[in-house]
């Protein structure tokens, strides 16, 4: 899906919503949730090209990476006609700052918190109101971040982390029973990963691998079994 259209108003944007944790429901789908990106050559680029703006979280079309060196921000401020999809468009009916951090916040909560985000959904119908008040209350935890360490920040468990604080803090106002119960799982589930005892080291292996030599995974590390 994607979010960030000039004409675009706050009912387009949680009907946009709707769809998007309707998918989520399905344990198979992924949606995601894109921030239009003008490309060259296009009718949206030639109608708003006098009007884009360069900010430092630009749309995941053009991912930047945490940071970017002067040289490369310098190209891409010089030559906006090359590198168009660096930049927003003007989004008078919808606040571009929270818009850009509610693609990050989704991204993440499809990865690690997918069900309390649908419990959340179906408990209140209106994500949009529960993503504002977290974000105000992220920004009063880290009111320093911005483009790409907010980008960075959501890759990390500790937005996890504080969001589900965040939730059990609020749970008056945006619990029930399936909200509190997931809450109480993603909980322990964070304790049980903090306190887990380190895994053994082994002297490292060279050649060929036995029969009876037992695989320990270790981070980053994926095994597939193959027919």
């Amino acid at each position: 899906m994607i979010a960030g259209f000039p004409e675009e108003g706050e009912d387009d944007l949680r009907e946009t919503l709707d769809v998007y944790l309707h998918s989520l429901r399905h344990p198979q789908s992924t949606p995601q949730l894109n921030i239009l990106a003008p490309l060259a050559g296009t009718p949206i680029y030639s109608q708003y090209k006098d009007r884009m703006v360069l900010e430092d979280l630009p749309s995941q079309v053009s991912y930047p990476g945490q940071s970017q060196s002067h040289a490369d921000r310098e190209l891409v401020r010089n030559y906006p006609a090359i590198f168009p999809s660096f930049y927003l468009l003007p989004t008078p009916g919808l606040d571009r700052p929270s818009l850009m951090e509610l693609a990050e916040f989704l991204s993440m909560v499809r990865k690690k918190l997918r069900w309390l985000l649908v419990a959340l959904w179906q408990r209140r119908s209106g994500i949009l109101d529960v993503f504002r008040a977290w974000r105000e209350h992220r920004m009063a935890l880290h009111p320093d971040m911005d483009g790409g360490s907010l980008r960075h920040y959501y890759t990390l468990d500790t937005s996890r982390n504080e969001f589900v604080a965040f939730v059990r803090e609020r749970m008056a106002e945006f619990g029930d029973a399936a909200v509190e119960v997931l809450v109480a799982y993603e909980e322990t589930l964070a304790q049980s990963v903090s306190s887990a005892p380190a895994r053994p080291e082994g002297p490292p292996v060279s050649g060929r691998i036995l029969l009876t030599g037992i695989p320990v995974r270790v981070h980053g590390l994926h095994v597939i079994e193959l027919d």
